[in-house]
């Protein structure tokens, strides 16, 4: 890869709005929404499934912290994994964090529209024609330039991040001194239906492979390495900071969710944070919620596709996909790049449309896209460990000194490398149901392999 790669983009990108493009993209559709489903298969315990996923992505986020800053280049592992481990495992880790992006984009598409549709003017709007005009907005803020891109990014997680802290303080004033004629709730529903693991261990084991989608995007911080302003202090200050603020929201949104209302009338057909404002009766609450929530969304969407544009522009860059994908316009925005993932999320519009035809339920779509982005973006983190090992052991032979180290190397790596894929193993299981998207990522693999030794063979005449 070459290493003109750190001037290619302008280095725009400040400290907050490096943290806020990581929790931008990791408090979204998952938190929002799908942390439903995880309720339901754990119940209160999922509160203790979100702090444990937590500190351990803090390992995988120090990791590739520890790599990134020594050297701050776009395309992050992919780079890091062609250097220290092999151009093979370097092509197929760009890759596949390029499609954990996409169906991320494809995630949050899927699901605004019911949102949107909460609303009565929008009642008879059809869903796809929703995420079309969702689509095209968010690639023309793509086009702009990256300083514009992160003020956008950094006002719309504000806003979420923002009404997250407000629902936690009232939520616990209401736990403690509940409002009006409401008397105080207090902690009784974390016990009361079933117990804190309500569907024993096992619920509680099935319930972290949707805790694992809702934190995907947490390692997004390094894909701004090489359009941050002075990489060497904003990268290691925005993942200490993210990493506690996204343990705290999550941690203690679930807790204000679960004690406000019995876990097991969280049905899903909207998002947990508005069907709790509305079992309290405060209607323009939920309907405020509701508006944050659609921000969240298109934050998230925002952020993805950010950074399938950037790894698409790095596997160029590299080598391993056209070199078309590497030119960048007089902003320096990789535009080719940016089309094409744009051009990709567009199935989802068809997906809501034929979805629609046939009378099946919205969110159906939703769950086929967020189990390809769980089972891609659990095989990223995996990598992110198993090369960080690769890189470690280089900088060690060679006697440089890091300035950002993994703490409990190597034994965290290979702690967190047997946990995803034990998640993997989960996703078989008919209790979480993904046995189909995990086959279709193994089938993308497959295509990736058949399509390096192609490259390959091509190389050679």
């Amino acid at each position: 890869m070459s290493n003109n790669n750190k001037e290619n983009f302008n280095r725009d990108l400040k400290n907050r709005h490096i943290q806020m493009i990581a929790i931008g993209c990791a408090i979204g559709t998952g938190l929002f929404y799908g942390s439903a489903r995880s309720i339901s298969k754990a119940g209160p315990s999922i509160i203790l499934a979100f702090a444990v996923m937590g500190c351990l992505l803090y390992f995988v986020m120090r990791a590739l912290a520890e790599m990134t800053v020594h050297e701050p280049v776009a395309g992050s592992f992919s780079y890091f994994a062609n250097k220290y481990v092999s151009p093979y495992l370097g092509f197929m880790s760009g890759w596949n964090y390029w499609f954990n992006y996409i169906a991320v984009c494809l995630v949050e598409l899927s699901i605004v529209g019911l949102y949107m549709k909460s609303f009565e003017f929008m009642a008879d709007v059809p869903f796809w024609l929703i995420s079309l005009i969702f689509w095209a907005v968010f690639m023309f803020l793509n086009f702009m330039p990256v300083k514009n891109y992160g003020e956008i990014e950094f006002w719309f997680t504000i806003i979420k991040v923002s009404t997250i802290v407000l629902m936690i303080v009232f939520g616990f004033w209401l736990v403690f001194f509940g409002f009006g004629d409401t008397p105080a709730v207090g902690f009784k529903n974390l016990t009361a239906h079933g117990g804190f693991f309500p569907n024993g261990i096992s619920g509680f084991v099935f319930g972290f492979v949707m805790v694992a989608f809702s934190f995907g995007g947490i390692e997004l911080f390094a894909m701004t390495a090489a359009e941050a302003q002075d990489p060497q202090k904003t990268l290691p200050k925005a993942v200490n900071n993210i990493i506690w603020r996204i343990l705290i929201f999550y941690v203690f949104t679930m807790i204000i969710i679960i004690a406000l209302t019995p876990w097991n009338t969280i049905d899903g057909n909207s998002s947990p944070f508005v069907q709790v404002f509305n079992s309290f009766g405060f209607k323009a609450a939920a309907i405020f919620i509701n508006i944050v929530v659609i921000t969240a969304c298109l934050s998230a969407l925002n952020s993805a596709l950010y950074a399938s544009a950037r790894m698409m522009y790095s596997l160029a860059e590299q080598g391993i996909a056209p070199k078309v994908f590497a030119k960048t316009n007089k902003n320096k925005i990789p535009v080719p790049a940016v089309l094409l993932s744009s051009a990709l999320t567009l199935v989802v519009v068809a997906l809501n449309y034929i979805t629609s035809k046939d009378g099946a339920p919205i969110s159906n779509v939703f769950l086929w896209c967020a189990g390809l982005a769980t089972a891609a973006i659990v095989v990223n983190w995996t990598l992110i460990m198993v090369i960080q090992i690769a890189f470690r052991k280089k900088m060690d032979a060679d006697g440089v000194k890091l300035s950002y180290k993994l703490p409990l190397y190597p034994y965290i790596n290979y702690v967190a490398i047997a946990c995803f894929i034990g998640l993997i193993a989960l996703m078989f299981t008919k209790e979480v149901g993904m046995i189909h998207d995990v086959l279709v990522v193994g089938i993308w693999f497959i295509f990736l392999n058949i399509a390096w030794f192609v490259k390959k063979a091509r190389d050679k005449k």
